[in-house]
């Protein structure tokens, strides 16, 4: 737990410290982004000395903080934790060019997340580009880098040891971690991948409960079993936790419940009444199994071994 927290800490302190690099990238990401856009407009334009990109209807300044460089700084940290603790398999020298290509491939990906985010901005809604898009793209983008990054070390001959690799395909069968811990990943990817076109509403709420019902079913050879007949104190504790929930948490402003019911009846009759279902469906049961699987079958039990 203490090396976890001081990974953390030092994630965080080297993703400020990038910031400081912030103006040495600022023309190269302005101009990256208009390479990547010109030949798909010829609207496009943009400001050096103010980081402005855009168009006449939508324009964005890069600040410092969306600037890509706190992303490079974050990969690098999670890069060097995974080549310290996976030295054991991977091929040195070679296993250092990991540093270089995920700073590329974040660089990248933060030039394609801005001109995706004018894209959406332009063509679809300013709104969403500025609510969901904006804050949501860049995690998705910095996730799916980092896990393409280390799934592809993981296979593949070019950064790995052939001996790694041969242990490994004579060790495959099941894997706990995948049992338990798939379900609430497919959860948070897909809320992530659904947050980037909502203004607030996730009206796609519906596709979590899939995501996670698929995991669950991919599993369920391997799930926990329900006990019969069921345990009598379980609904009560349940339900004391739930008071106890609905009392600490804040009752929302008014006008938030006012905007929760206008993007509900938006959606018309019969889906505004599906979506109440779902959402009720997802806070009873997918949520909370595929936290339980998570935390309880895995982490905890991963901790007690410990």
């Amino acid at each position: 737990l203490g090396l976890g927290l001081l990974l953390g800490v030092l994630a965080w302190i080297a993703g400020l410290a990038s910031g400081l690099l912030w103006r040495y990238l600022q023309a190269a990401t302005l101009y990256a982004v208009f390479t990547l856009m010109l030949p798909f407009s010829d609207r496009i334009a943009l400001s050096a000395k103010d980081a402005l990109i855009g168009t006449e209807d939508f324009v964005v300044q890069v600040a410092p903080e969306c600037s890509g460089i706190e992303g490079i700084g974050l990969i690098l940290v999670v890069i060097a934790v995974y080549i310290w603790s996976a030295r054991a398999r991977l091929a040195f020298p070679r296993a250092l060019w990991l540093l270089p290509i995920g700073v590329l491939a974040v660089f990248a990906g933060n030039v394609l997340r801005i001109a995706l985010l004018i894209a959406v901005g332009v063509n679809l809604s300013p709104e969403i580009a500025l609510s969901g898009f904006h804050s949501k793209a860049g995690w998705l983008f910095f996730c799916g880098i980092a896990l393409v990054i280390i799934g592809a070390v993981q296979h593949t001959r070019v950064f790995a040891r052939a001996d790694a690799l041969a242990a490994d395909s004579g060790e495959a069968g099941w894997s706990p971690a995948r049992t338990y811990l798939s379900p609430l990943l497919m959860l948070i990817a897909t809320s992530l991948v659904t947050a980037l076109f909502s203004t607030g509403f996730d009206r796609f709420y519906g596709l979590r409960i899939a995501a996670v019902a698929l995991a669950l079913y991919s599993q369920r050879a391997h799930l926990p079993r329900p006990s019969w007949p069921p345990s009598w104190h379980a609904p009560l504790i349940g339900a004391a936790v739930f008071a106890l929930w609905l009392w600490l948490v804040p009752v929302p402003a008014a006008g938030r419940v006012s905007e929760l019911k206008h993007a509900i009846a938006a959606l018309g009759s019969p889906w505004s009444q599906l979506w109440l279902a779902l959402r009720v469906v997802g806070s009873g049961a997918a949520v909370p199994i595929a936290e339980e699987l998570a935390f309880r079958c895995f982490l905890l039990l991963r901790l007690i071994a410990a």
